[in-house]
C-alpha cells in the first residue's frame, strides 16, 4: 500500500465523519437507490503522517502512522456504492488508487486524472 505523507489528527476527525456518515447513508439507502460516491481529491486510498510517541524508544519522539483514506472507507461500505468516481491529479497517488481498486473487483469504479474543479463538472453531467 503506498500512502501519502500528509495529514494529522484533524485528518483522523475527518475520516471518523466520513464513515459515520457513509455506512449508515449506504445501509439506509442502498437497497432503494443507485447510490454514486465522488470523492473530488481521492488521493492514494491512505495517507501515513508524523504523530507523536506514546512510548518514545530510543529517544524516538515521533512515529509514523498509516491511516486507510476516504477512498477505502468508501469501498468497504455495505451495501456498496453503485458507482465510485475517483478524480484525483498526481499520478503516483493513481496508480495507488489503481492497485487499491483491485481489491474490489465487484465495484464499478471510475479513476479520473486531472483537476478536480474540471472533472467534478464532467462528472455531474454523466450523472
Amino acid at each position: 500500500m503506498t500512502s501519502q505523507k500528509f495529514g494529522g489528527p484533524w485528518s483522523l476527525e475527518k475520516l471518523k465523519i466520513v464513515e459515520e456518515y457513509l455506512r449508515p447513508f449506504c445501509r439506509a439507502l442502498g437497497s432503494r437507490f443507485d447510490l454514486v460516491y465522488i470523492d473530488a481529491f481521492a488521493g492514494s486510498g491512505s495517507f501515513a503522517f508524523r504523530e507523536a510517541a506514546a512510548a518514545p524508544l530510543l529517544d524516538e519522539e515521533e512515529q509514523i502512522r498509516s491511516v486507510d483514506g476516504s477512498a477505502r472507507v468508501a469501498l468497504s461500505c455495505s451495501p456498496r456504492f453503485s458507482h465510485l468516481y475517483f478524480l484525483e491529479q498526481k499520478r503516483k497517488n493513481i496508480e495507488a488508487l489503481k492497485r487499491l481498486t483491485q481489491e474490489f473487483p465487484h465495484h464499478k469504479i471510475d479513476i479520473l486524472k486531472g483537476d478536480a474543479n474540471d472533472l467534478l463538472a464532467k462528472v455531474c453531467q454523466r450523472i
